[in-house]
């Protein structure tokens, strides 16, 4: 799990910390050593009729560059038979930047069967977040009613 920081110096002026490439207007991937290198402990396994899985992971002040402590938790759930629902969060001890993002790829054939690029997936979007050209999200909220991605997000 990681996320993109735009500009991260001007948002917390306090803090002389840059990110690990010392790039101080984007950081992608929380640097070189992101969330999605660490090892998270799996902290609470729910079973039942909405089985769960918590994970958690503990950035210490200064990694990667980034200033505060910050305890972050991941939650997968299967709600319904076909719903996997993800939640995640990120307390800090003081200001710093957090963009937490899901990016789980999955192979629908099984571990170790081959590469996906022949799956194909259904989206059921009304909406995306466009990203500029370093890719960062834009922040602006896009609908995709009437836009060629409405064909792209809703084959399958």
């Amino acid at each position: 799990m990681y996320g993109d920081i735009d500009q991260y110096e001007s948002e917390v002026p306090s803090s002389p910390a840059t990110s690990s490439d010392n790039i101080k207007l984007l950081t992608q991937c929380c640097g070189h050593k992101g969330f999605d290198k660490k090892v998270w402990e799996a902290t609470n396994i729910t079973k039942g009729e909405n089985p769960s899985i918590t994970f958690k992971y503990h950035s210490s002040d200064g990694e990667e560059g980034y200033p505060g402590d910050v305890s972050v938790t991941a939650t997968n759930t299967l709600t319904l038979s076909t719903i996997m629902r993800f939640d995640m969060e990120a307390v800090p001890n003081k200001p710093t930047p957090i963009s937490l993002a899901q990016h789980i790829y999955w192979n629908l054939a099984g571990h170790n069967s081959g590469n996906v690029l022949d799956h194909s997936i259904q989206i059921r979007a009304n909406h995306v977040t466009p990203v500029d050209q370093n890719p960062i999200p834009t922040g602006e909220i896009m609908p995709v009613k009437d836009t060629p991605l409405i064909s792209l997000l809703r084959r399958g």
